[in-house]
């Protein structure tokens, strides 16, 4: 998972701040922010949490959540299957 919140922390610079932290050491912290699962993303605004990624995902997975979130077209590249 780090190498995909590195690359997000890049890509997203301009947009959101990306932090990381241990849920083992932060358990009040997580159950506020109602992560479940780990690895867990959470996305907050001024308010609170706004949306969770819960799960082992990719780059291109993290992006196109974030993109919806943050009501950007989905710019992560397409790849034929």
């Amino acid at each position: 998972m780090k190498p995909h919140i590195n690359k997000i922390s890049v890509k997203y610079a301009e947009q959101l701040e990306v932090v990381k932290i241990d849920v083992d050491e932060q358990i009040k912290l997580a159950k506020q922010l109602a992560v479940t699962g780990v690895p867990t993303l959470v996305l907050l605004d001024k308010y609170g949490a706004t949306s969770h990624l819960v799960g082992g995902v990719n780059t291109d997975e993290i992006s196109r959540w974030l993109n919806k979130q943050i009501n950007q077209p989905d710019s992560s590249p397409k790849t034929m299957k």
